[in-house]
């Protein structure tokens, strides 16, 4: 690919200097606050010593010291996650001239500052992670109890989603499946909007609409690309397909998590109802395999909502009333591999997921032919789709650049449309979502490659194939558009039409 927009950096980017200028050292002094106030509960609730958090302190301190005065960054010492990631880790920063030699600390080298926000701000909850397992503090979470207090302090909310995923709106079920397919997924992409990270002070999503619908009907003006319509449209008639064709495997959607908490609740509820539908027969769920950009989920956090976050012992009415149910319920889809949580190091390496065939081919493999649909949830999830760069959001030919590399399994060098104008709905523009068949002789809907989704909420300067006049008014009406947690994107990533 040539002509690769610039990876996005702390010269090119307002949003991310203010990132690593302030919400980095405030996110940073958040968690030594917290390891200090708690230090007594950990000491008597886990089996960890107080020399080991007052050494853990003041690792996380130096941390924050070699950010704020933009010291050179040293490689990574310890392995970590569902597997070894030390090689591959340090394999990446190398790439970036990252030096081995401890002999360089601090001296020469590329610094904080210098290299790409992508590569540096995974490398901070890297060495947060480290800086736990080099303390001998194992699988401790230090950011578990912002996490959980998500859950005890948005009891509310909570209930709403479950009410309204229990018992569906008789308005919504008069208007067929895609309109409810269209809020079940508008309501897993706007609980995103809590996110630890970027509101390191908040816990509690109460203080939202009142009911899921009015949720939804305000949010509608905020989606900047909406083709949920267009991929449920390509999903239907690609079951169809697999449901009318002799194949010795179940029909598997794959969710890439993002959030704990209450997203994880809505993710969840999706997955749910996904199976309940019959749109697919079991769910991949991928969350990160360490603790990970403050509010990311681990399997740790899946298993702490269905054991104790979803339990009437410790909530108060009316979610007491009815949350057993759903934990009883989604105990039961992980015990019998319906809902298969995998983690996986890749999702916690600096990467783009252009990478992913080179870097985790297992993976790959894994999503490009034993998967029919990926979902990605989330704000990074979307900059590693588009590899975190400065590409013009409304322009046909970037959007095509950054999203050729994510059309899994797809034939790329036999990729040519030759659909007639009468085969599709409208006349068809570069970068367009389109299930085209004309690619390939094999009809086979396991030829096509997986259904690909975007879902995010904005918050970093990146974004493709927004329409021209959207982005017009959108800039009018701040210039922050896209890092205000604000704005959000229903995005096809693929299929798509790419010549």
């Amino acid at each position: 690919m040539d002509d690769l927009a610039p990876r996005l950096n702390f010269d090119n980017s307002k949003f991310a200097l203010v990132t690593i200028k302030e919400r980095w050292p405030v996110i940073l002094a958040g968690v030594i606050d917290s390891l200090y106030h708690r230090r007594r509960q950990y000491v008597e609730t886990l089996d960890i010593s107080a020399d080991q958090i007052k050494a853990l302190i003041a690792e996380l301190a130096h941390l924050r010291y070699e950010v704020t005065t933009d010291k050179c960054l040293l490689v990574l010492k310890a392995n970590l996650g569902c597997c070894n990631d030390l090689e591959l880790w340090n394999e990446q920063l190398r790439k970036f001239g990252v030096s081995p030699s401890d002999s360089l600390k601090f001296k020469d080298g590329p610094t904080w500052f210098s290299l790409p926000w992508l590569l540096t701000e995974c490398y901070l909850y890297r060495r947060i992670a480290e800086a736990v397992s080099l303390n001998g503090l194992g699988p401790f979470d230090p950011f578990a109890i912002r996490k959980q207090s998500g859950v005890l302090e948005s009891q509310d909310r909570i209930y709403q989603i479950l009410r309204f995923f229990g018992k569906i709106p008789k308005s919504l079920l008069e208007e067929g499946i895609e309109r409810i397919f269209s809020a079940f997924l508008q309501v897993a992409l706007w609980a995103n909007e809590f996110d630890l990270s970027l509101h390191p002070d908040q816990v509690s999503v109460n203080e939202m609409p009142t009911t899921v619908m009015e949720h939804l009907r305000r949010a509608h003006s905020r989606m900047v690309v909406n083709e949920l319509d267009t991929f449920l449209r390509f999903w239907t008639k690609r079951l169809d397909e697999f449901r009318s064709t002799p194949i010795s495997r179940l029909h598997t959607t794959a969710i890439v998590l993002d959030n704990a908490g209450v997203e994880l609740i809505t993710d969840l509820c999706l997955a749910e109802f996904l199976i309940d539908s019959g749109l697919t027969d079991r769910v991949f769920l991928y969350p990160k395999s360490m603790p990970w950009f403050v509010s990311d989920v681990t399997p740790e956090d899946i298993d702490w909502l269905v054991h104790t976050g979803l339990n009437s012992k410790f909530l108060k009415p009316p979610l007491s009333k009815i949350c057993d149910q759903w934990s009883k319920k989604w105990r039961e889809r992980i015990e019998d591999n319906t809902f298969n949580i995998r983690p996986c190091n890749f999702w916690t390496l600096p990467c783009s997921y252009d990478e992913m065939r080179e870097v985790s081919p297992r993976l790959y493999s894994e999503l490009s032919q034993e998967v029919d649909t990926i979902i990605f949830k989330g704000d990074l999830n979307y900059r590693k789709i588009v590899a975190d760069r400065a590409w013009l959001p409304d322009k046909p030919e970037d959007k095509v650049k950054a999203l050729r590399p994510l059309q899994f399994g797809r034939p790329l060098d036999m990729i040519s449309c030759k659909c007639t104008v009468n085969s599709v709905r409208q006349p068809l523009e570069l970068g367009d979502a389109h299930d085209c068949r004309s690619f390939t002789d094999a009809e086979s809907v396991t030829s096509l490659g997986p259904l690909i989704l975007a879902l995010r909420v904005c918050k970093a300067g990146v974004a493709v194939g927004l329409n021209p006049k959207k982005l017009t008014n959108l800039i009018a009406a701040s210039e922050d558009w896209w890092t205000i947690g604000h704005y959000a994107l229903a995005q096809v990533i693929s299929p798509l039409k790419v010549e």
